[in-house]
């Protein structure tokens, strides 16, 4: 845990149907998402808050 602490690890999760996620280790993983025109980023739930 105390190792984890110090490197950030991001996972983003993409189906075939469109429906998307994140998830990371640390606060502050943000992606972007486009869906019909609309840009959007966003920011991942975290492990550590």
């Amino acid at each position: 845990v105390e190792r984890a602490k110090k490197l950030q690890v991001g996972f983003l999760a993409l189906n075939k149907n469109g429906a998307y996620g994140a998830f990371a280790i640390h606060k502050g993983f943000t992606y972007a998402v486009k869906k019909a025109g609309l840009e959007t980023v966003l920011e991942a739930e975290s492990y550590f808050k």
